[in-house]
């Protein structure tokens, strides 16, 4: 973003400034925001589920960052909506899953 003085008349310490978008610095910061805010929407979705865990019974795929899996057992309302995950595809189910996989796993090699 480039500054650039609204009045010069009025000194430095109490300028009103504008932005004139369009720079390269401008991008990566609007590109950080829209970072941000995206963070703080999954992290936000995250702690719905949290809230509801009823909803890990229902049908959902769940990405564990290497791949999908299948969890539930229940059929999810004929509504579009999304359950049981966020939009990255997080799920609770998943955390739980790989650490009691890395616990079995543990009790294997000892």
């Amino acid at each position: 973003m480039t500054w650039q003085h609204f009045d010069d008349n009025v000194p430095d310490c109490h300028s009103w400034y504008t932005v004139v978008p369009g720079t390269l610095a401008d991008m990566r910061f609007l590109a950080r925001i829209r970072e941000f805010l995206a963070t703080q929407h999954e992290l936000a979705q995250r702690q719905a589920l949290l809230d509801r865990p009823w909803e890990e019974d229902l049908l959902h795929w769940a990405f564990d960052g290497r791949e999908w899996h299948l969890h539930g057992h229940l059929a999810p309302p004929p509504n579009r909506r999304r359950y049981s995950t966020t939009t990255s595809g997080w799920c609770p189910g998943l955390r739980v899953a790989r650490s009691r996989a890395d616990d079995v796993r543990l009790r294997e090699n000892s």
